[in-house]
């Protein structure tokens, strides 16, 4: 039988030589398939966390819509005028018949991550409405179809309860994940469209969300039935006090701010969003 190799040496390094990649090149190979990998990653998730971003200005944009409502229908902004409380020369009494406007109560209405107004009616003696049609004894200003006047709310429709820290002051300066002298608890606010933990006083760490937890913070409920506990964001933060202007970054107040991604509130800084209502 005859040998149809020419040259056995020559067979043998071809042999050799398509047999498969070398260590280097498959080195070389996985290294490309990872940069490019980590290249379309990156870019999925610079994508997706502009979407959040514009959805919570989309947002933002109805709440500031809704105080600019509040505005045009009473002539003042949610917390000003006669709608601030009697110690600022408003007409909202917040402990009637006891000690006027404590500090407590005072600390609670100027929360920015307050927003009561724009879902019930405000009354002079901080009370519910003593008529829910027609005249009415103790609201702030209610609505007159003759002058076109008056609160014609609510004004926003989705609100839940929040839990947050007093240290956060009207003119924007403070945390709201932090307790300077006791913690506000459910307080009517808005939700960002993010998904971020509840933080312990502090915001050191996260915390278990539980009704005796009052250190536990930021953390959300709804507003009637079952005090079961939301996966929500952080709560719109609304600044009425032209003081705020030096304290918040590209805050024109009135103004709405969001914490943005990192769910830190950093007074309009590193990833926080800020709106002017006007």
């Amino acid at each position: 039988m005859k040998n149809h190799i020419a040259n056995p040496d020559r067979a043998l390094s071809l042999s050799r030589q398509e047999s498969g990649f070398t260590l280097i090149e498959l080195l070389l190979t996985v290294t490309v398939m990872v940069a490019i990998a980590f290249t379309v990653t990156g870019t999925f998730i610079g994508v997706d966390q502009d979407a959040r971003a514009q959805l919570t200005r989309v947002e933002m944009q109805e709440v500031a819509a809704a105080i600019r409502q509040f505005r045009q229908d009473t002539g003042y902004y949610p917390k000003q005028g006669l709608f601030n409380h009697v110690a600022d020369g408003g007409s909202i009494d917040l402990d009637p018949g006891n000690d006027p406007d404590p500090a407590v109560d005072i600390s609670r209405f100027e929360s920015p991550a307050n927003l009561e107004q724009l879902y019930q009616e405000p009354t002079t003696d901080n009370d519910i409405p003593a008529t829910t049609t027609g005249p009415c004894a103790n609201c702030v200003m209610r609505w007159d179809p003759d002058t076109g006047r008056g609160w014609r709310g609510p004004y926003l429709k989705r609100e839940s309860l929040v839990d947050v820290g007093d240290d956060l002051e009207e003119d924007g300066l403070g945390n709201p994940d932090t307790i300077a002298t006791g913690p506000h608890l459910n307080v009517l606010g808005v939700a960002d469209p993010q998904e971020q933990a509840p933080q312990f006083d502090g915001g050191a760490d996260d915390c278990t969300e539980n009704l005796a937890n009052t250190a536990c913070l930021l953390d959300w409920r709804p507003r009637a039935g079952d005090p079961s506990f939301l996966t929500h964001g952080r709560p719109f933060l609304y600044f009425i006090m032209s003081s705020a202007d030096a304290n918040v970054t590209g805050c024109n107040s009135p103004c709405v701010t969001a914490f943005g991604l990192n769910g830190r509130y950093d007074q309009g800084n590193d990833d926080d969003i800020v709106v002017s209502v006007n």
